[in-house]
């Protein structure tokens, strides 16, 4: 049972199952639709919602840091052309 992130919750139990072979995952239920092994395996290998989160923000931030730097470069080089 998991409130959120119910793939996070598949990839502790796979990865607890590939120690321990008393554990066999045959299925599991997940919004309202019966999923089989491959399905769930499948399912636990896509990234939780705060990785993506976590991705978009990585993605949007680069070109932001590049402008920044940018943006200060310029003004330090107007500066130092001023001041000559």
């Amino acid at each position: 049972m998991a409130k959120e992130d119910s793939n996070e919750a598949a990839k502790v139990l796979f990865d607890f199952a590939k120690d321990n072979e008393a554990l066999v995952i045959k299925g599991g239920y997940i919004q309202n639709e019966i999923y089989d092994k491959a399905k769930i395996e499948a399912y636990s290998k896509v990234p939780g919602k705060k990785q993506l989160i976590a991705m978009l923000m990585s993605t949007i931030n680069g070109p932001v840091q590049k402008l920044a730097a940018t943006l200060q470069a310029y003004v330090d080089k107007k500066s130092a052309e001023g001041s000559n």
